[in-house]
């Protein structure tokens, strides 16, 4: 049996990690496992994040001081301040579809299977990767969840 649809991994999971397979694709249930193909996406470092907002505001204190210019205090360094926070948060939450994957996930690393808001989520324990699939199924989660759980 085979659902297509869409993968969409959250920026961060809230209980478990997500499983960094993104954009179109399907799953394919086979009698060894959980078969996805769908592409690796590549999040950008959280790091270049950091860095970004550290070179803003350093960058705006060296001009301040060696121009003379006073203007790094209240309005303006709450401006600095918001222009760095939404700027790492921007390279943050951006993330690159890569090659594509298939992956097999045996019956018994397949835990629990919920749907939300029409978006399948299915944990992966005691695999590599492990995690949560997140996947939109083309009419609907609700027949996919009904396949996956009959075979766990």
């Amino acid at each position: 049996m085979e659902f297509r649809g869409v993968f969409t991994p959250p920026a961060m999971g809230s209980r478990h990690r997500p499983i960094r397979l993104g954009g179109d694709g399907r799953i394919v249930l086979k009698d060894e496992g959980l078969e996805v193909h769908a592409r690796k996406a590549e999040k950008y470092r959280s790091h270049i994040a950091v860095i970004f907002a550290v070179a803003v505001l350093a960058v705006a204190a060296i001009a301040d001081t060696k121009l003379n210019l006073n203007v790094l205090d209240g309005e303006m360094l709450g401006i600095v301040f918001c222009v760095a926070l939404f700027g790492s948060l921007a390279f943050m939450s951006r993330s690159k579809l890569g090659s594509e994957q298939v992956v097999l996930f045996p019956w018994a690393s397949v835990k629990q299977v919920d749907v939300v808001e029409g978006e399948l989520t299915i944990l992966i324990k005691r695999n590599d990767p492990k995690g949560t699939l997140h996947f939109k199924p083309v009419g609907g989660a609700d027949d996919a969840a009904t396949a996956v759980r009959s075979r766990i």
